[in-house]
């Protein structure tokens, strides 16, 4: 048996170890656990392991601020919590990104699991006061059918890779971590290797874009965009590399980096008057 049980039930939910401090829900160093006593026990082909993320939450975050979405965190954790059967985990991984051990064998009775949660995390509405929001929240999920080769280290962020990849189709939301996957995966690795050897090089470069009030008639500021000069391919847009360096979890690194340059650009500014 596994060594770690964690049951969940609608009515009855049982919390072991260490949990995420917004949600309640366990946090990755406790799934982590649970993966490797599952490992041990050799019954990791009785399980899958799924990821589901919240389309745009950064957007969402931005428009009704941090604490609503909290809010929303929260309930997508309590509706993700008591869809749980026994000997099955359930965690907050980071920002949007839900993690789940799940007991099934197949390909299509994990897609029902997952489809089934997310039809009922469709139901969460924005709320502001007496106010709903007809805004519809969308979700996106990776499922990783599991190999005995892989242990936690590699397991993990290949499939927030495919979640990545989920996250940015407008048709396919349920996505496999499968062979064709894996070679996109693959491109994306060789390309951060080349985004961690540009942040060496300070090839990343703020591109200023002009803030103009139009009912002031008057410049307000300026907003930094970073912009990457390849020395083979030219000035490279940011939309082709942030989800890069958001997957890899350096994203708040590249923005420190960035700030450092608009900060040393002001300076120059300031200086020639």
């Amino acid at each position: 048996l596994v060594a770690i049980i964690i049951a969940s039930h609608k009515k009855d939910k049982k919390v072991v170890g260490g949990t995420d401090t917004i949600t309640s829900l366990e946090n990755k160093q406790e799934v982590q656990k649970f993966y490797e006593n599952i490992n041990k026990s050799k019954n990791k082909s009785g399980y899958i392991f799924a990821m589901i993320g919240i389309d745009d939450f950064d957007v969402l975050n931005h428009t009704f601020g941090y604490e609503k979405g909290s809010q929303i965190l929260k309930e997508v954790a309590d509706i993700i919590s008591t869809s749980l059967e026994k000997e099955e985990i359930a965690a907050r991984l980071k920002e949007d990104y839900f993690g789940l051990l799940l007991k099934e064998k197949n390909k299509s009775e994990a897609t029902r699991r997952i489809q089934e949660i997310i039809t009922n995390l469709s139901q969460i509405k924005i709320r502001e006061g007496e106010a709903i929001y007809n805004d519809t929240i969308s979700y996106s999920a990776a499922i990783n059918l599991l190999s005995e080769k892989e242990n936690f280290e590699t397991m993990l962020p290949n499939t927030i890779a495919v979640l990545e990849i989920a996250k940015k189709s407008h048709t396919e939301k349920i996505l496999f971590y499968d062979k064709e996957l894996r070679q996109q995966i693959t491109l994306h690795n060789d390309l951060l290797s080349d985004i961690l050897a540009a942040i060496q090089n300070k090839e990343f470069i703020p591109y200023f874009e002009i803030q103009f009030d139009t009912e002031q008639k008057e410049f307000i500021g300026a907003e930094a965009i970073a912009v990457w000069k390849h020395p083979q391919k030219g000035t490279i847009i940011s939309e082709n590399f942030i989800s890069v360096l958001k997957t890899a979890g350096i994203l708040l690194e590249f923005d420190m980096i960035l700030l450092e340059e608009v900060c040393k650009k002001q300076k120059d500014c300031i200086d020639r008057g």
